[in-house]
């Protein structure tokens, strides 16, 4: 009942309301209102309705007040459906506000994790992440990119035929990519709350490519979403995400990953960055070898590739109130 009340009428509602997580809240309300509203005229009408009714044997039938109790009975019934999606969906927006605020137009510092090139730890190991041990290299793998915002190297994969997908929580992050990469949307569809987007994407010999595009809380992806996946690449998403979720989003991608699936993560390793009295811990947060491998260890296994000094080279961490800054990258295989 959650669902097919989503599909019909908080999708109606958030056409009205816009995209961001600020306009979902707004579709939701205005949804509540629109079920409670509804519960109590049909309460009202089926009350007066059966006060009037006669039986088969010229008694009442139902009284006014059993009336009324059918009516209640009906709206709380309503009210009861729509209640777990409700708190799902409040869940979802409460860790998505703060990226809704990071992308904002108005934010003079949005985006600022974007990287413009392709990503260079990812073409150094692509070879590796793309071994199965089975088909060639150039072999199309299903490619996922969770939390990707509007990363370059989603485009650089699918032009190399590779079946990408990419997932973000904000719709601003889905319009950008679309707009820098020349893409249209194909088509587009709701599955689960998650609006899953078939791009198409103009690649450099005229002949387009495609992938898809997910919008919408990871946490709630699964395979029926666009798939299952051979193949991820995690730069900047695990060490974005709350501490506390860490092991909800390792399971989430483990339901994705198919057996013997690799993934690339780029992990940060960093102390507080502070700011004249006050200390943040992220993001991007601090994720070390050993929290890495208590998170992947019961199902995966965890090859550290490399970790690479990058204080010196990228300035902006000290100037952030770090004193030391490195990334990490590692392969993760999965076994179970």
């Amino acid at each position: 009942a959650p669902r097919l009340l989503e599909r019909n009428l908080f999708r109606r509602s958030l056409s009205s309301h816009g995209g961001s997580v600020r306009s979902r809240t707004r579709a939701r309300i205005c949804l509540t209102g629109g079920l409670v509203l509804s519960g109590t005229l049909f309460g009202l009408n089926h009350a007066k309705c059966a006060s009037g009714s006669k039986s088969s044997d010229g008694e009442g039938g139902f009284s006014l007040a059993s009336g009324w109790m059918y009516g209640v009975a009906a709206s709380t019934a309503a009210a009861g459906a729509i209640y777990l999606y409700l708190r799902e969906g409040a869940a979802s927006e409460k860790h998505l506000q703060r990226w809704d605020n990071a992308w904002d137009v108005k934010n003079p510092t949005r985006a600022g994790f974007h990287m413009k090139d392709v990503n260079p730890r990812l073409e150094k190991y692509l070879p590796l992440l793309l071994d199965d041990g089975i088909s060639a290299l150039h072999f199309p793998k299903r490619v996922f990119f969770p939390l990707c915002g509007k990363a370059v190297d989603m485009p650089f994969l699918a032009s190399l035929g590779h079946k990408v997908v990419g997932c973000d929580g904000i719709r601003q992050a889905a319009d950008e990519f679309i707009a820098e990469n020349g893409a249209t949307v194909a088509a587009s569809e709701r599955r689960a709350g998650l609006e899953v987007l078939n791009l198409a994407l103009p690649s450099k010999d005229g002949n387009a490519t495609s992938m898809r595009f997910v919008v919408g809380d990871f946490f709630r992806m699964t395979p029926s979403t666009a798939g299952s996946f051979e193949c991820l690449f995690d730069r900047g998403a695990l060490v974005a995400v709350d501490p506390a979720l860490r092991t909800k989003y390792v399971e989430t991608l483990r339901g994705l990953m198919e057996r013997n699936a690799r993934m690339l993560l780029v992990a940060t390793e960093h102390d507080p960055m502070r700011h004249k009295t006050t200390a943040k811990l992220g993001p991007p947060f601090n994720l070390t070898e050993e929290e890495v491998r208590a998170l992947f260890s019961p199902h995966f296994t965890v090859q550290l590739l490399e970790r690479e000094n990058m204080f010196d080279k990228e300035p902006h961490w000290k100037q952030r109130g770090s004193t030391y800054f490195f990334e990490a990258v590692y392969l993760i295989t999965k076994r179970t």
